[in-house]
């Protein structure tokens, strides 16, 4: 059976090395232009607001209370708040050691219709907002009995995700190729996770199977602890 949750991993990894790669060699910057200008030319006062909010609901300290709140409770702590909250984590810290090592200068602060310091590649918002609701999205398939609600949620979730993507660049706190990047690090972090939570079939029998002979193994040292004993007596 395809194992498309690794290939979706090892994809992601590719892709966000050769944009990391155009990006270092300054080879990003008309796609930059070309693309950043169409999201900016949607720009009005209405729209403008609107865009800020959504933004906002990829900030870390949102992200932080959705992880506490799913952790808070019985019925999602297990299924939903500890692999969302580790995804969280895992391309947190992925998109801060990009950060760090490619060091990209956040565009011209004058076009900028928020505040936002920092290093500017990959885009760290885009990175989580991928990460978690693609992640929730895909726990939601697979465990809701109403199938035709849980895709419902599903799209709604993952558009909400592109939607916080699209709002980095239309406030100009981060070039188009920064957020191509945050998405491939948030599917990246999305897989990694998932296939820990839901390991493809033949991993699973490949971890079961090992250990059921650990357990074997186990309880053939008790019994012969049992027979030494018996002798003994």
């Amino acid at each position: 059976m395809f194992n498309y949750k690794l290939w979706i991993f090892e994809l992601s990894i590719i892709l966000v090395g050769l944009v990391s790669f155009i990006t270092l060699n300054g080879n990003a910057y008309h796609f930059d232009d070309v693309y950043g200008g169409f999201i900016q030319s949607f720009r009005s006062e209405g729209l403008n607001t609107f865009v800020e909010a959504i933004t906002y609901i990829g900030n870390w300290q949102s992200i932080v209370i959705l992880c506490i709140l799913l952790l808070a409770f019985d019925k999602t702590r297990k299924w939903l708040g500890v692999p969302v909250t580790l995804v969280a984590i895992v391309s947190s810290v992925a998109n801060r050691l990009l950060k760090e090592y490619i060091a990209r200068p956040r565009p011209d602060a004058s076009n900028m219709l928020i505040d936002q310091d920092g290093f500017s590649f990959p885009s760290g918002h885009t990175a989580t907002a991928i990460a978690v609701t693609v992640l929730i999205a895909y726990i939601l398939v697979r465990n809701l009995d109403n199938k035709k609600k849980a895709w419902f949620y599903s799209v709604c979730l993952v558009l909400l995700g592109i939607l916080i993507s699209l709002s980095r660049v239309y406030l100009g706190v981060h070039y188009a190729s920064d957020v191509f990047a945050g998405i491939f690090v948030g599917l990246g972090s999305f897989s990694l996770v998932a296939m820990f939570f839901y390991p493809h079939k033949k991993d699973f029998a490949k971890w079961k199977k090992k250990f059921n002979d650990k357990i074997d193994s186990l309880e053939v040292i008790d019994e012969s602890k049992v027979d030494i004993i018996d002798e003994d007596n």
